[in-house]
């Protein structure tokens, strides 16, 4: 084959699956919004001060922090809701943020 038409289908490792879905989908510390929810809990709820983590999975940089956000959401536990948005999954929301 020549080296231009092997770029098609190509394989994709476990890890490569694995960290390209939502980091934080199934974290205790981190509450992962969707754009329906996103409305449902931050913007319709003023009593609740939230920060909000945009991040994409493709990015080396997030997957590197993200230890680093559960750390912050344990620590700030009953301050400050700590929110996770897949910009990958949710871009709209993330345009519109």
């Amino acid at each position: 084959l020549k080296d231009d038409q092997s770029k098609g289908n190509q394989y994709q490792s476990w890890n490569f699956y694995k960290q390209n879905f939502g980091i934080y989908d199934e974290d205790p510390e981190v509450v992962t919004l969707t754009r329906s929810d996103f409305k449902q809990f931050v913007e319709s709820n003023e009593n609740t001060i939230w920060f909000i983590n945009f991040y994409s999975t493709q990015c080396s940089h997030c997957h590197e922090l993200a230890p680093t956000w559960r750390e912050l959401a344990k620590q700030l536990d009953g301050v400050v809701k700590i929110g996770a948005v897949n910009c990958m999954d949710d871009w709209m929301l993330c345009n519109e943020q």
